[in-house]
């Protein structure tokens, strides 16, 4: 079950549409960092 990956990928999701939401950010900031998030929304696409 990797419903942690599929949160992430729905939350970065969410940024991309709102391209600012610091609510997002740091949610995902739990588990993953504000320079790994742009690495990661950008292979994930």
């Amino acid at each position: 079950m990797s419903s942690s990956v599929g949160g992430v990928q729905l939350h970065v999701r969410n940024v991309n549409k709102t391209f600012g939401a610091g609510s997002v950010l740091s949610g995902i900031d739990l588990n993953i960092k504000e320079g790994e998030l742009v690495d990661y929304f950008e292979t994930t696409i």
